[in-house]
């Protein structure tokens, strides 16, 4: 069973400070934020500590179903963040792009200019008519 699969069928909810959000709320905060507002970063930190305290090892016991529950979670923010990067990288790249088409747009019109500008006034003026 994929881990959307698992989020949904058990309805999972992740804690922040503004309540409880859905799987599919991950999606729609931001990577980071640096006013303390709630965003992937955090929830994955919290979620991570959670696990960590909560993990003793035992070579005897399996995971409690608490634990299970966190390391999903866990991994559906890992799963976010991981998509939202690659999204971001490839719009960085898209940018960067046609920053460059559009650098290269402008140089064409200036070598036109510039043939234009070595062109005498009766060629000129014959391109008019």
């Amino acid at each position: 069973m994929s881990l959307f699969e698992t989020a949904s069928k058990n309805k999972l909810r992740f804690s922040s400070i503004k309540g409880n959000l859905t799987t599919e709320d991950l999606w729609d905060l931001p990577l980071t934020s640096k006013s303390g507002r709630i965003c992937l970063d955090n929830i994955a930190k919290q979620l991570y500590k959670e696990l960590k305290d909560s993990t003793e090892e035992s070579f005897v016991l399996p995971k409690t179903i608490i634990n299970k529950e966190l390391e999903t979670k866990l991994e559906i923010v890992k799963h976010v963040i991981k998509i939202r990067m690659e999204e971001n990288d490839a719009k960085a790249e898209e940018r960067q792009t046609k920053l460059k088409n559009q650098q290269i747009l402008e140089l064409i019109v200036d070598k036109k200019n510039d043939e234009l500008k070595g062109k005498s006034i009766a060629e000129l003026e014959a391109m008019i008519k």
